[in-house]
């Protein structure tokens, strides 16, 4: 048992995925819950704190309404003392003044108090200083609110921006006063006219009120308060500026979602996390005063109000971290238990699957373990009967058919119930450049992204497998890489169906016959797909072939024929004049003579390409050929004025084996087109040189020349370029330069054309010397 217990290399890495899996499985069961209970206590604990803070805020903002009410109740107390004493018509008016200096000296509220006629324009002012907030016009807006007091005795407190001119000024109080004419500088004695005293709790005492609340409140902070009018207009806070210019904070973060038009009150209610002005994060509340229409705010950055939270958190991490890492030594320890028999039963699977079929695990665990181990001793005991039956005969046998299936001629795929490819043999993968067997074991699908046939077969057996027929046929047409013909493949994909024959259901599924005698109700599962499939792009080729050549023959046999037929027919009826019947002999004579020619160079052409032309072998001196190719030329060249210049170089050079015959009919080919093609006056030039191991001869003409998309046909069979109108005027049958290109091939060598239209051409073929 030794040998068990050393471990393999190739069990390493399940082993070690094993114990992960297992250290997480445990991880998550003993973090888990401790998470969500560390997640609930500091929601809690948050919770906890915002409503502390709001309690807190809450109680620091009626503190301070606290001490704004009692501020207001002292001015208003000065007002009205200062309304009686000016009243007083047995005080003299300097007297007057000067117990009001008096008073407004002992007042710690009011710095100022002015004295205003019922337009609302200033008589005079009482300050303790040079400076003062009063307005020396109070506005059309503060008298009409003023106007519905005119016979109240008390003290009339309005809102901050009741008295607001461009600036915010503070609290503005008024006590009416119905004042004789001497104190209004008037003419007419002894009547009462209607009089305003005006006293402002400004935004710089304001603010240093709120400020000796916020120290007092929040360690020291000064700049924890602020208040604001209805309007959300700061006039009263640490930061001056924003009181003496009356900024608007309706854009802070505490007023960003609220709409203060709508309800004043409601975001006295809300108490919300911000970002602060100078990017804290702040929490603050907002308490909205009726009396005043104004807002106490009071706010405090985040990192201070969460102080302890942040040091519970730490905590709770720390917590978390410890049972984490108890937990994962635990589960690590736990799960290498759990892998030693494991790892005891992969050892011993891996000497099976090396044929070692002694293996016996020990029976001495009495868990789960124990019956499995007891479960593959038996297994490997049957295996041992197994081998002793020559399994490797079986196993030899069902190789030696795999590779007969891998070689076949014809392509094979087989595919598992799924779509898994199983076997792809030999010539599919030539075909289709496949990689060895590392396309096997893949799914159709994802194998068929990586070719458009495989995408057709893939969708061939998808049909499949929902229709209720067992075959499929295919016809599939592609180029392969590195080829330029087409290749056409035509096969069947069959159903493997257990118990019954593929003769069977391919003659059910091509005939229609009854079914099967071997089909079971209910029908069978498919237990594999099998797609073969054979090459006939030769057979194709072949018919597609024999139907142009059949439609070109008879379009070419068509006009002689008729000529033929036509000048027949009027000689048989008689009605030709003697020369008649002579030219129009000639013309038959003509015309057969050019069917002949047209059978005999298709001929010529078929066994070429068939190979049963006997071709000789023999050296052969090119200059010869073409000088009997020039002398059979000359008289159309005469006709045409056309010069033909050549050159031929020393005959040991220009000398080839090859058929002396075929090889003078490419010639002459080659210089009649150049003549036919060519305009009267013009030169035909042929030049021989040497090119390594072959002989090129090339023919050049000053002629109509060739465009580029019929330069790709001109070699096919019964094609002429017809790019310019003046090649029309001249005969031909399109077989010339298809016999031209079938003799160079057959000789080794290659042919070709370069042209442009109106600048000539220049027709060519090279040999093998």
């Amino acid at each position: 048992m030794k040998h068990l217990e050393c471990s393999s290399k190739e069990q390493e890495r399940p082993k070690r995925r094993f114990t992960i899996k297992m250290t997480a499985a445990i991880l998550l069961a003993a973090v888990a819950p401790s998470s969500v209970v560390g997640y609930i206590c500091l929601q809690a604990a948050l919770a906890a704190h915002k409503h502390a803070a709001r309690e807190y805020y809450v109680a620091v903002a009626e503190r301070v309404q606290d001490h704004l009410d009692h501020r207001i109740d002292n001015a208003s107390a000065l007002l009205a003392r200062t309304r009686d004493i000016f009243s007083n018509t047995s005080i003299t008016e300097s007297s007057a003044v000067e117990i009001v200096r008096a008073l407004l000296a002992e007042s710690d509220e009011v710095s100022a108090l002015g004295i205003y006629d019922a337009a609302g324009q200033n008589i005079d002012i009482l300050s303790k200083g040079a400076s003062h907030t009063l307005p020396e016009q109070l506005s059309e807006q503060y008298l009409r609110q003023l106007q519905s007091y005119a016979n109240s005795q008390r003290v009339i407190v309005r809102p901050p921006q009741a008295l607001r001119e461009g600036s915010s000024v503070g609290i503005p109080l008024c006590a009416i006063w119905r004042a004789t004419d001497s104190h209004q500088g008037k003419q007419h004695a002894g009547t009462q006219i209607v009089s305003y005293l005006i006293a402002v709790l400004d935004y710089e005492y304001l603010s240093q009120v709120v400020e000796h609340i916020s120290s007092q409140m929040f360690y020291g902070a000064r700049n924890r308060i602020w208040l604001c009018d209805s309007t959300l207009h700061v006039f009263a806070s640490s930061e001056r500026d924003h009181a003496r210019t009356n900024i608007n904070m309706q854009s802070y973060g505490l007023f960003q979602h609220t709409d203060i038009s709508s309800s004043a009150s409601y975001c006295a209610s809300t108490i919300r996390e911000y970002i602060g002005s100078n990017d804290v994060p702040m929490l603050g509340i907002a308490l909205f005063v009726p009396t005043l229409q104004s807002i106490i705010v009071v706010e405090e950055p985040q990192a201070t109000i969460y102080r302890s939270l942040d040091a519970l958190r730490s905590t709770a991490l720390l917590w978390i971290a410890c049972a984490t890492l108890l937990s994962g030594v635990a589960c690590i320890i736990l799960a290498q238990q759990f892998s030693k028999p494991i790892r005891v039963l992969s050892n011993a699977a891996h000497m099976i699957a090396h044929h070692n079929f002694t293996v016996v695990l020990p029976r001495s665990r009495n868990d789960e373990f124990g019956l499995l181990y007891t479960t593959f001793n038996t297994m490997a005991a049957e295996l041992r009967t197994y081998h002793a039956l020559n399994i490797a005969r079986v196993i030899a046998e069902r190789n030696k058919l795999e590779a007969v299936v891998r070689e076949a001629y014809d392509g094979i795929i087989l595919l598992d119930p799924s779509g898994t490819v199983t076997l792809i043999n030999r010539t599919i993968r030539t075909w289709l450049a496949l990689p060895d067997t590392s396309s096997e074991a893949i799914h159709i699908d994802t194998l068929a992204e990586s070719s458009p046939i495989l995408m057709q077969i893939a969708e061939a057996f998808h049909r499949l497998t929902i229709s209720p027929n067992v075959v499929e046929h295919c016809e599939l047409s592609f180029t392969p890489t590195n080829e330029l013909r087409e290749r056409t493949l035509r096969g069947t994909l069959l159903k493997v169906i257990p118990h019954v024959s593929a003769s069977a259901l391919i003659s059910h599924e091509l005939y229609r016959s009854e079914p099967p005698a071997e089909y079971s109700q209910p029908p069978l599962e498919p237990i594999a797909y099998v797609l073969v499939l054979r090459d006939v792009s030769r057979d194709v080729e072949a018919d597609k072939l024999k139907t142009e050549l059949v439609a070109v023959v008879a379009h070419e046999l068509r006009s002689p024929l008729n000529s033929i037929i036509g000048l027949a027919e009027l000689i048989a009826d008689g009605i030709a004049t003697e020369q008649e019947m002579i030219e129009y002999g000639r013309t038959i004579t003509s015309q057969g003579r050019k069917l002949a020619g047209i059978i005999n160079r298709v001929l010529d052409i078929s066994r070429l390409e068939l190979g049963k032309t006997d071709i000789r072998r023999v050296p052969v001196n090119l200059c010869n050929v073409i000088r009997a190719a020039l002398t059979t030329n000359a008289p159309l060249a005469a006709q045409k004025s056309i010069r033909i210049e050549w050159n031929c170089p020393e005959p040991d050079v220009a000398t080839v084996h090859g058929d002396p015959d075929l090889l003078g009919q490419v010639m002459v080919n080659l210089l009649s087109n150049a003549i036919k093609y060519s305009p009267h006056g013009t030169s035909v030039h042929v030049h021989v040189h040497r090119e390594g191991s072959s002989i090129r001869v090339s023919v050049r003409d000053e002629g109509y020349g060739i465009s580029d998309s019929s330069q790709q046909k001109l070699f096919t069979k019964f094609f002429r370029a017809t790019d310019d109108q003046r090649i029309k005027r001249e005969s031909g049958t399109g077989l010339g330069l298809a016999f031209v290109k079938q003799v160079v091939e057959q000789h080794g060598g290659e042919v070709g054309v370069d042209s442009r239209l109106n600048e000539g051409s220049t027709f060519w073929f090279r040999l093998p010397v």
